[in-house]
């Protein structure tokens, strides 16, 4: 049996697979911002920020590779940066320290 090789496209693989989030700093105690590496050109990406409970604090088209989160307005505590895209969620954790 021959077997043809195949070749996989970033398009056909689960783009959370691919990307890599890294807050920095993290705590932070004011600002922190996010990278966002590996992510292919033209890719619909979307962020949000939730809180412990999964309460949605912000929601935005991804628009670039760096994200800066403000801690402004809230509270101390453990908060969640997810990338979305139709094929997948990448999460990471971010804490707050006032």
């Amino acid at each position: 049996v021959e077997s043809t090789p195949t070749t996989v496209s970033v398009e056909d693989k689960n783009i959370t697979q691919v990307i890599e989030l890294k807050a920095s700093p993290n705590p932070f105690s004011s600002i922190t911002k996010i990278s966002i590496k590996n992510m292919p050109d033209n890719t619909d990406l979307t962020y949000q920020l939730t809180d412990v409970t999964g309460k949605l604090l912000m929601k935005e088209n991804v628009n670039a590779n760096e994200i800066e989160i403000s801690g402004r307005d809230l509270q101390t505590g453990l908060y969640y940066f997810s990338v979305i895209h139709k094929s997948g969620i990448k999460t990471i954790p971010i804490e707050l320290i006032k």
